[in-house]
């Protein structure tokens, strides 16, 4: 209510400043990857020794199939603006970058790329925009994940990670079946894991983010540090809020992973306790369970209404009826 006070008109002013924007998640603030001189491992690889997969596969697995070199080297310092064009390495078995990176006939074969994997909006694979043709000149399997938007990708997560695993794992057992007749004769021969490359159209959002959820289900590193690490590879990612947010919530579906697998590893190891301390039992829990007969069975909805109308019958001093006769042991309404 406006009041006037010696000539002038005063009106109240709102203690706040409305706001009239579409209401919207907070956003998630990753800061920028910490600079480090050249040539240096990065902090999470030197820390990652003893990591645990909770995705598909043991930790053991990537070690095998990488020959133990799962190590980045930091690229900040000597990143240039040119590089967008191309692909980076991020792990010495996945590149990230632009479709122009699979199309450079070239860079595939100076790198050993052995698979291809375009993460694509619908639209544009069934317009054919991003279905390069070289992998395929070059004999490079070319896997596509289709998705119509960021809350897809919570979904296409998983997908993705088996088929890049499951390639090293058959790059790993072709390499080792053309290795083994040679031992003797080449016991140096040289052991090349898999190679992937992953892009997107600009190599800057989609696959930045599948390749971020993939160190996070396999080395167990959190979504804000993957980011980090992906950046510090490719400094021209760009990820959005929703983005970010799909990350995130992949990161509580990978955090329910570990403690339903920690729960059961406990149920596991007290089963076998119980085996060692009782020879002759097979170590599961002694649960006393009533026997189905002896408790009382709930109604469901058929016993509702199968069950025959409750009448009331004012005549006989409101005494319930189940049909024509007066239900025994129920005592009659006190009439006012």
């Amino acid at each position: 209510m406006s009041s006037q006070h010696g000539g002038l008109l005063q009106v109240p002013q709102a203690s706040q400043q409305r706001d009239f924007r579409v209401p919207t998640p907070p956003r998630i603030f990753v800061p920028p990857p910490i600079v480090t001189p050249l040539n240096q491992n990065l902090d999470f690889i030197e820390k990652v020794k003893q990591f645990e997969s909770t995705e598909l596969v043991g930790a053991e697995f990537l070690k095998t199939v990488t020959y133990g070199n799962f190590a980045a080297r930091d690229h900040v310092l000597d990143w240039r603006y040119e590089e967008r064009r191309t692909a980076q390495e991020i792990l010495p078995f996945l590149f990230l970058g632009p479709v122009a990176a699979a199309s450079d006939r070239a860079w595939l074969q100076g790198n050993g790329i052995t698979m291809v994997l375009a993460i694509r909006d619908t639209l544009t694979a069934q317009a054919m925009l991003l279905a390069p043709r070289v992998p395929g000149e070059l004999g490079i399997p070319l896997v596509n994940i289709d998705i119509k938007g960021p809350p897809q990708l919570i979904a296409a997560f998983p997908r993705a990670i088996a088929a890049i695993n499951a390639h090293l794992s058959e790059r790993y057992e072709l390499s080792q079946s053309q290795i083994r007749p040679f031992q003797q004769s080449q016991p140096t021969t040289p052991n090349v894991p898999g190679r992937v490359l992953i892009f997107c159209e600009s190599g800057n959002e989609r696959s930045a983010a599948l390749l971020a959820a993939y160190i996070m289900a396999m080395y167990s590193i959190n979504m804000v540090s993957a980011i980090q690490i992906v950046q510090s590879q490719r400094f021209c990612i760009c990820m959005d809020d929703s983005l970010k947010w799909a990350l995130q919530s992949y990161q509580d579906i990978l955090a329910a992973k570990r403690d339903v697998a920690s729960a059961a590893n406990q149920v596991q190891a007290q089963g076998g306790n119980n085996e060692n301390a009782n020879p002759g039992s097979s170590g599961s829990l002694d649960m006393q369970v009533e026997p189905q007969s002896t408790r009382e069975r709930k109604r469901n909805v058929d016993d509702v209404y199968d069950q025959e109308e409750i009448m009331v019958d004012a005549s006989n001093n409101g005494v319930e009826m189940m049909g024509d006769a007066p239900r025994a042991g129920s005592a009659p309404f006190i009439s006012y």
